[in-house]
């Protein structure tokens, strides 16, 4: 197997071959990894496990005051992160749905077992695998200190949606699909007529606080959303209290949410 990781901090954006359908170019961000092969021993699911594909979308914006909360969150499952699952973590700013919103992308391949391989093959795939566990903390520390990119006045945050929910279509594999959301609700601007197909999605809202007027507007906010993420078909939503953790065990062996049609599949 192929795995294909991508960090780095470079122009407050990241290069991300396997979205782009472009090669990674190692002059395009300097923290770029090459593709190296995935060993069918350094196998870590359990039986009944499923792999998760999360999208993360965190506001950037001055007024969200839990920035470092969220990243703490996110940089926290992305350590986790097992053969098979991918994550994606955006900023929500007034380009949301462009490619330079992805803080980074890291796509850990599914592993193989049971067949023979020589000593020195052996040795060949532990050596990769340490070049891909070496360059899956990397990747994981680059978006713990990512929090000094410049911040923004303006948010897109059904732009980042939509970019979520364009990530699942492309790669929809089977696996469990988690849309994360950092923010504190306020959106400033939308770009054109979004239709939002989150049909088969779980949604958790994760380290969530405003400091823009009392707790009551900001609850108002989040069920305006919750409407909104309905809407698009989603029927498993769920608000963290402040200071939780996503648990990624009971979403691997929770049931996927089942897919509704919320109008025709729509992006942007």
């Amino acid at each position: 197997m192929i795995a294909t990781i991508a960090y780095g901090l470079c122009t407050a954006a990241l290069a991300v071959s396997h979205i782009s359908g472009q090669p990674a170019s190692a002059t395009t961000c300097p923290y770029m990894v090459a593709e190296v092969a995935w060993p069918s021993f350094n196998a870590s699911v359990r039986p009944g496990d499923r792999p998760v594909h999360i999208e993360w979308v965190v506001d950037w914006s001055h007024s969200y005051p839990a920035l470092g909360s969220a990243l703490e969150a996110a940089t926290g499952v992305c350590r986790a992160l097992r053969p098979g699952d991918r994550l994606t973590v955006r900023r929500i700013t007034d380009r949301s749905y462009s490619s330079s919103a992805v803080l980074v992308d890291v796509r850990l391949p599914e592993v193989t077992g049971g067949r023979f391989r020589s000593p020195a093959r052996a040795a060949r795939e532990r050596s990769a695998a340490d070049s891909v566990e070496a360059a899956h903390r990397q990747a994981c520390e680059a978006l713990a200190q990512s929090a000094h990119l410049p911040r923004t006045s303006r948010t897109d945050i059904t732009g980042s949606l939509a970019a979520a929910a364009a990530s699942f279509r492309q790669d929809d594999d089977g696996t469990q699909r988690v849309l994360v959301i950092s923010t504190d609700g306020e959106e400033t601007e939308r770009a054109g007529n979004v239709q939002l197909t989150l049909g088969g999605v779980a949604v958790r809202f994760v380290a969530v606080e405003s400091r823009l007027g009392p707790l009551e507007r900001l609850e108002r906010r989040l069920e305006a959303w919750s409407e909104v993420l309905r809407a698009a078909g989603v029927t498993d939503v769920q608000v963290l209290p402040p200071g939780a953790r996503l648990d990624l065990d009971a979403l691997r062996t929770a049931a996927r949410p089942p897919a509704q049609s919320a109008g025709a599949a729509g992006g942007r």
